[in-house]
């Protein structure tokens, strides 16, 4: 695995607090004038009534329990802020700095929103909660997952924040939710400006990530839009633009070469150039292949 490695310690990922609104039943959503079979927020929504839009009908009970569940995480963040900028003062001024803590230490980057943090959420208030938090502290977030990410689409967009998005070859979050949510949540986000990559939640999945985007591209987003949430713009959100994500010259020469669409099941890799050394393209899984298929030319023979 870590041979695969190309930049350790590129984000923080915090699993986002989730509080159930499920008080009030499905809530409903302005349906897009796309004609997709999802509803979505308005194109026309501002930043701030979109954030009314979710939180909308929340109680004051509900409110409060909300805040209470981000408060660990308020609490930390402050500190590693504080912790952060008192350093570097302290260093300006040659001054002595405070005592070392280890952990605001390590946090301290993502808290001053010098590096990107990864909020994982996967229904739209979480999502919604995750931008509030972020807008606070003036952190520079990720989403990660975003199932519902079609539902707040706008509202992502006009925070500019990007989402590592996936699984979609799944089932809708919501009971009440269409059927293709997960399918063309890529389309809507697409449709709506906000950058997304595709992943999976496992690297031992990962070999099945192009069929993520292929099923995306079956319910309405483009086969080129698919091709760059696979290469240049995951990049980008990885802050890996300069390194690969693309053909070009300066940049690590990782290509592969098929016989037809990537985002195909049927199609086959021919070639793989890693750092512009070719790849062997044996797997345990070829030769299981090989050794089971010498059955057939001679039943007798041994497996081994």
């Amino acid at each position: 695995m870590w041979e695969a490695l190309i930049e350790d310690a590129l984000f923080l990922h915090v699993r986002a607090p989730s509080t159930s609104r499920r008080e009030g039943g499905p809530r409903r959503w302005g349906r897009p004038d796309s004609g997709s079979q999802c509803d979505t927020l308005t194109s026309g929504q501002a930043e701030e009534e979109a954030f009314d839009h979710i939180t909308a009908g929340t109680g004051e009970k509900l409110a409060e329990e909300i805040d209470s569940s981000w408060s660990d995480l308020r609490g930390l963040f402050r500190s590693a802020r504080d912790y952060g900028r008192i350093s570097v003062e302290a260093l300006k001024r040659g001054e002595e700095s405070p005592r070392y803590d280890a952990r605001l230490a390590a946090m301290a980057p993502y808290a001053l929103g010098v590096q990107r943090v990864v909020f994982e959420a996967d229904s739209a208030e979480t999502i919604a909660d995750a931008l509030r938090f972020a807008k606070e502290f003036g952190l520079d977030i990720v989403i990660g997952g975003g199932r519902d990410a079609w539902k707040v689409a706008d509202l992502l967009a006009a925070s500019d924040v990007p989402v590592l998005l996936g699984p979609v070859l799944a089932m809708p979050r919501e009971e009440w939710d269409p059927y293709d949510a997960p399918f063309v949540n890529p389309s809507i986000l697409q449709d709506a400006g906000v950058q997304f990559a595709f992943r999976r939640r496992s690297s031992s999945a990962a070999r099945n990530l192009p069929y993520q985007a292929g099923m995306a591209v079956a319910f309405g987003l483009s086969e080129d839009d698919a091709m760059v949430a696979l290469t240049g713009g995951a990049a980008e959100i990885l802050g890996l633009e300069k390194q690969i994500g693309r053909l070009e010259e300066g940049l690590r020469a990782d290509l592969i070469v098929t016989d037809g669409s990537p985002l195909q099941i049927t199609t086959a890799m021919k070639m793989l150039v890693i750092g512009g050394r070719e790849v062997s393209l044996e797997t345990k899984h070829t030769q299981l292949y090989e050794r089971y298929r010498s059955r057939l030319k001679d039943p007798g023979q041994s497996s081994k």
